[in-house]
Parts: C-alpha cells; sequence; structure tokens
C-alpha cells in the first residue's frame, strides 16, 4: 500500500475491519460491539501505540479472570466465554498534541 494515499489507506483499512468483523461473526453466535474512546492527560507525550497495547492486554487478562470465577461460582453451570476481537485507530488534533485513540470492541454477546 501507498501510505499518503486515502483512498489506498481508507480501503486497507475497511478490509482488516471487515477480517475482524468476520472472524468474530464466525466464533460468535451474537455479537456485542462496544465503543471507546480513549484519551490521555493533557501534555502526555506518545511517540508509539503501547497505551492501547495496554489497555487490550488488560482487557484480555481481565476477561479470563472474569470466566474463570464465572466457572468456579457456577459448577455444572454452561458459561459462554468470550474472546476479544478489536479494532483502533489514533487520532490527534490539528496541532499534533492531543493524541486519542477510537476502539471498537467485540465480544460475545452471550457472555454478557
Amino acid at each position: 500500500m501507498k501510505k499518503g494515499n486515502p483512498n489506498t489507506n481508507n480501503l486497507y483499512y475497511l478490509a482488516r475491519f471487515r477480517s475482524t468483523h468476520s472472524q468474530c461473526s464466525n466464533n460468535t453466535p451474537r455479537m456485542l460491539a462496544v465503543r471507546v474512546d480513549l484519551r490521555l492527560p493533557e501534555g502526555y507525550c506518545v511517540d508509539d501505540n503501547k497505551a492501547i497495547e495496554s489497555f487490550t492486554l488488560a482487557i484480555k487478562s481481565q476477561l479470563v479472570a472474569l470466566f474463570k470465577r464465572k466457572k468456579k461460582n457456577n459448577p455444572g453451570k454452561q458459561i459462554h466465554d468470550s474472546g476479544l476481537y478489536y479494532i483502533w485507530v489514533r487520532e490527534n488534533n490539528q496541532c499534533g498534541e492531543k493524541i486519542h485513540y477510537h476502539a471498537l470492541l467485540m465480544f460475545n454477546k452471550d457472555s454478557f
């Protein structure tokens, strides 16, 4: 993909979104999608995507703990597990100072 061409980049992102959405749809009978906006504190300097990586790792570990607890507290009952499927974009304002993320988190709706 050529960088700098918005039409090409948009097609790339659209294809990635469709791929992630399809993976979630194929692995879960019903989908719950939640949009999240993550804003960093004023003056916080970000040169990489460690903030969003930390966020998704934290969500994944919380899901593991949640379903482990549900299985322990409800022996013999069917517990619907859910992985985390997500897409995100990083944006900044026109001055390039206020970096923030938009994320779409997708889960198995039967889990919640």
